[in-house]
């Protein structure tokens, strides 16, 4: 009995190393294409994702993933890249879509692949290029963390993830999903109610957590506790005063008479 069992691993064993070998050598132009512009550096016209981290089967991390959105045609100040109108944004993805028609174009050339087929994946990718650079957009605005939210993001946020995500349930066929639920009925909520996304976010908090640190390796140089405890002291009801949230509220073109919380306004330092 035992050996039957083993001989039968065995055979198993041998079956899933051939299947593993076909897999390789049938990886066709168009996907090899696209590891290429995954994984090559930007020197080489890539996005430079190190794709090994991923051969257990994991999904993106965040930087990875702000690679593959981040705005190519992005230059001067954030008002002159706003009136870039849509159509005319380009993206880190826009790399990898460009590889993988060349190298269709290239099948099609070598009689590998029928103008009809290839006409349906071009219509395929273009629908698919339009929800990436729609979720890019998105994900822009989410990733705010330099102020509060406009009235005009917050709106941007209540309708864009819900009309985005039931294009992606239509075109996909995706059901029932705990991501794109989180996004089509709390992403606009969570904005309106906080007035940011990105701050009270694993990256946002990521971003505080080190700015605590560069702090606390300024004060652990000071010597003297008292001066130490002073200068914590000082910098605390600076960030807790009218002078700082009235600075941010110019900033972020808020009312500084808005209320402040649970707290409310703050007395001068």
């Amino acid at each position: 009995m035992s050996g039957g069992v083993k001989g039968h691993l065995k055979t198993l064993e041998d079956a899933l190393k051939d299947a593993n070998e076909v897999i390789k050598d049938t990886e066709g132009p168009c996907e090899t294409a696209l590891r290429g512009a995954l994984s090559n550096p930007s020197s080489r016209g890539g996005l430079g994702v190190d794709l090994k981290k991923y051969h257990g089967g994991g999904t993106m991390v965040g930087g990875d993933g702000q690679k593959v959105c981040k705005r190519t045609d992005a230059v001067g100040s954030a008002g002159e890249q706003e009136r870039v109108g849509f159509a005319n944004r380009t993206y880190g993805f826009d790399v990898l879509f460009a590889a993988v028609r060349g190298a269709l174009q290239l099948k099609v050339l070598a009689h590998e692949v029928t103008d009809q087929a290839a006409q349906e994946a071009e219509s395929k990718m273009t629908k698919l290029r339009d929800m990436y650079a729609k979720w890019a957009e998105i994900q822009r605005v989410m990733r705010i963390s330099s102020r509060y939210l406009t009235e005009e993001e917050i709106v941007f946020l209540e309708e864009k993830p819900v009309a985005f995500i039931s294009l992606v349930r239509a075109y996909m066929g995706i059901g029932k999903s705990k991501k794109l639920h989180e996004i089509e009925a709390h992403l606009g909520k969570f904005a309106r109610s906080n007035r940011t996304v990105y701050l009270l976010g694993e990256q946002g908090a990521e971003s505080k957590h080190a700015e605590m640190n560069r702090r606390n390796r300024v004060l652990c140089r000071i010597q003297d506790e008292k001066l130490r405890l002073k200068l914590m002291s000082d910098q605390e009801r600076f960030a807790n005063s009218n002078v700082a949230y009235e600075s941010a509220s110019a900033a972020n073109e808020l009312e500084v008479s808005r209320k402040r919380g649970a707290y409310g306004p703050r007395s001068q330092p």
